[in-house]
């Protein structure tokens, strides 16, 4: 199984930071975020890996050339201009011909994609939003599950019936390759955009709920919250 990191960012929220170093190679505890992962993704069995790359891309690769073996096969997508978490994938779209995982270059996490993988088999879905239950989930986009655990409420943009349940979108996905055909090629398109036309045409989009350690390290304020949890070995 392929896995898309999504490391095109600015890195905006993490200013000063990311003046002098782009998102990926800021620290937690020491060690570059895109360290933990890499290893995070090969201790899920995935074998090869694309990262996107934009801003400030050739520090990012010096640094993967020389950080030695991962146990992965890393290749690059370059964009002059950035194309978004959808334009990114389509343009990748001949290397994505089966089902592949997306995960951002801003998070700290275990979660077991193997389980994950498991559940979106079994739902036969297009696609699987990994979902972790948090005290504050607007600050990630609130998703609403039916019992079924089918997505049927999208950042407040798409409402039906009351869901049975809520929860913060980890911006980690599972995707077959025919979601690829809602998205336009060489343009900026966000994967939000094409969550909602998966809930307006009835595609099975389900939700799994992650129940390992998840955190969000793209604003200064989580990155010191990361960076205490990872000191103390508490993921």
């Amino acid at each position: 199984m392929k896995a898309f990191i999504l490391a095109a960012g600015l890195g905006t929220r993490l200013r000063p930071l990311t003046f002098k170093k782009p998102k990926p190679l800021i620290e937690i505890d020491g060690r570059p975020i895109i360290d933990y992962v890499l290893e995070w993704l090969a201790n899920q069995g995935i074998e090869e890996v694309i990262i996107n790359l934009h801003y400030m891309p050739n520090m990012i690769k010096r640094y993967l050339s020389r950080r030695g073996e991962s146990g992965l096969k890393i290749t690059y997508s370059y964009e002059k201009n950035i194309l978004g978490t959808a334009g990114a994938l389509k343009k990748k779209e001949k290397e994505l011909k089966e089902t592949f995982l997306v995960a951002c270059c801003d998070s700290l996490t275990n979660i077991d994609i193997k389980k994950a993988l498991a559940f979106h088999k079994n739902k036969k879905a297009l696609a699987t939003m990994i979902l972790k239950k948090i005290k504050s989930p607007q600050r990630y986009g609130v998703i609403g599950l039916d019992d079924q655990g089918r997505v049927c409420q999208f950042l407040n943009k798409y409402k039906s019936e009351e869901p049975a349940t809520k929860a913060a979108h980890t911006g980690i996905v599972i995707l077959k390759p025919e979601v690829l055909k809602y998205i336009p090629s060489n343009k900026f398109y966000g994967l939000e955009r094409v969550y909602l036309q998966m809930l307006e045409k009835g595609d099975p989009l389900f939700g799994y709920l992650a129940g390992e350690f998840w955190q969000e390290v793209g604003s200064l304020k989580s990155l010191e919250e990361a960076s205490k949890i990872a000191s103390k070995g508490l993921f």
